[in-house]
């Protein structure tokens, strides 16, 4: 079982925003339902396992690490107990080839606190929002 977390991420917006804007939106981490599975395959020098996402609507296939102890992924997925090299969403593919680690104490990841807070779904509404204001 994952602890829940907060997630803030900045999105600075320019396709249908000429003005630039920094927005940040925090929200609660979804729940992924990862059905881990005994396959396993190797990317690069490291060993991974296979797991199935059965809470999407998207065929969702992800080989991941236990080498690597970061619960992260990409395209935003998340959730296993490693990295995830490999994601397969329905039909397309991510894939690392090369991985190179750097050591911690190297970068200082600071959660962003520049912008204007919104949510998810304002974010959503933003471009219609701006249309009506021209």
């Amino acid at each position: 079982m994952f602890l829940k977390e907060k997630k803030i991420s900045a999105l600075k917006v320019y396709r249908f925003d000429f003005k630039g804007r920094n927005f940040l939106i925090e929200e609660e981490l979804e729940d992924l339902s990862w059905k881990l599975t005994n396959e396993t395959k190797r990317i690069d020098q490291y060993t991974c396992q296979k797991a199935i996402l059965s809470n999407s609507d998207k065929k969702v296939e992800a080989w991941y690490t236990k080498d690597i102890k970061v619960t992260h992924g990409p395209k935003g997925y998340y959730g296993l107990p490693g990295l995830i090299l490999e994601l397969k969403e329905d039909k397309k593919i991510v894939r690392f080839h090369k991985i190179q680690l750097f050591s911690e104490e190297r970068f200082e990841l600071k959660p962003p606190t520049e912008g204007e807070k919104i949510t998810r779904q304002e974010l959503e509404d933003l471009p219609a929002k701006l249309f009506n204001q021209y």
